[in-house]
């Protein structure tokens, strides 16, 4: 319940934590655990809190679960924050960048979000450089997906370039060029 409310203190989650380390890896009768809640709740993501749970449960979801990553990208956290996440989800599990959902990798995820720092976005690169030629569901690779939702795409857009210049050429599932 503490993840949940987004005033509580940092310190006061960290408490409850040491008091029941196991409880980060317990989810609630809605399938979140307390990770998931924290990024849902807070606007402002205390990292030393994301520290201590990816400590407790290093994967940060069970076996089967949707990437943490792509929650990181959904929910309403302070973007700066999330960059914190990201490392630190990352470090920890670098094998969550090449983590397919439904609708694809958490690169894809994350080059929807209008207002993503491009740190974010490059570390999951770093992670994972294949994801810049992996299509989401809809054939759509992330470039294409950058340069319709983000508002400032040059640093990311050089990068993605970079790791597979012939996505220039790609076309999605309705035909589409990234042009």
């Amino acid at each position: 319940m503490a993840c949940r409310i987004g005033k509580i203190e940092a310190k006061i989650i960290l408490l409850l934590l040491d008091a029941y380390p196991q409880g980060a890896a317990e989810m609630d009768h809605k399938g979140h655990l307390p990770l998931h809640l924290l990024l849902k709740h807070h606007n402002t993501v205390p990292m030393d809190v994301v520290k201590r749970l990816f400590e407790i449960n290093p994967k940060g979801l069970p076996d089967g679960m949707t990437s943490v990553l792509d929650e990181v990208f959904h929910w309403r956290t302070n973007y700066k924050g999330r960059v914190g996440v990201v490392k630190s989800l990352l470090e920890k599990c670098p094998e969550q960048a090449s983590h397919k959902s439904s609708d694809g990798l958490p690169i894809h995820t994350a080059c929807k979000v209008n207002t993503m720092y491009p740190e974010a976005l490059l570390q999951l690169l770093s992670a994972y450089p294949q994801g810049a030629k992996e299509p989401d569901s809809k054939g759509v690779l992330p470039l294409d997906l950058l340069v319709e939702h983000v508002s400032d795409p040059e640093v990311v857009m050089n990068r993605l370039l970079e790791l597979y210049p012939q996505s220039l050429q790609h076309r999605s599932n309705s035909g589409e060029l990234t042009l």
